[in-house]
């Protein structure tokens, strides 16, 4: 007996193997074209997943720029207000101050006895001459 050598082996592999191609023809051909429609589903699948992240990748991105403007806005209005509060208490404190002025010049006319004013009365006002100088 003849010990076989490697080339011959794998010959002799190669055709047993392509035998069975021949004789599984129909469900290899089968097996590649489920194969590649699989494939190609799964591709379509990956490519509309791929859409559909970017578009909300892209709607998060736009909802975070209109969430850094109302913030900006925010806090602008907030800054307004405190400028318009602070004004507020300084006019606050001008009135008081003012009303304690007045106070204390009642106080000093009454000592002086020129309080209240002697003004003589003011002519009633004529609607007809008013309305004719204007």
């Amino acid at each position: 007996m003849m010990k076989a050598t490697l080339p011959s082996k794998i010959k002799k592999i190669a055709t047993g193997l392509w035998g069975k191609i021949q004789e599984n023809e129909i469900c290899i051909y089968i097996c590649v074209l489920m194969f590649t429609v699989f494939l190609s589903i799964f591709i379509l699948e990956d490519i509309n997943h791929t859409k559909k992240s970017h578009k909300y990748e892209k709607a998060i991105i736009d909802l975070n720029l209109q969430l850094e403007d109302n913030f900006d806005f925010f806090m602008t209005v907030q800054r307004s207000m405190r400028e318009a509060e602070d004004k507020t208490h300084e006019l606050e404190r001008m009135s008081l101050e003012q009303r304690e002025f007045i106070r204390q010049i009642i106080i000093y006319l009454k000592k002086i006895g020129h309080w209240p004013p002697k003004l003589p009365p003011e002519p009633p006002v004529d609607p007809n001459t008013l309305a004719e100088s204007i």
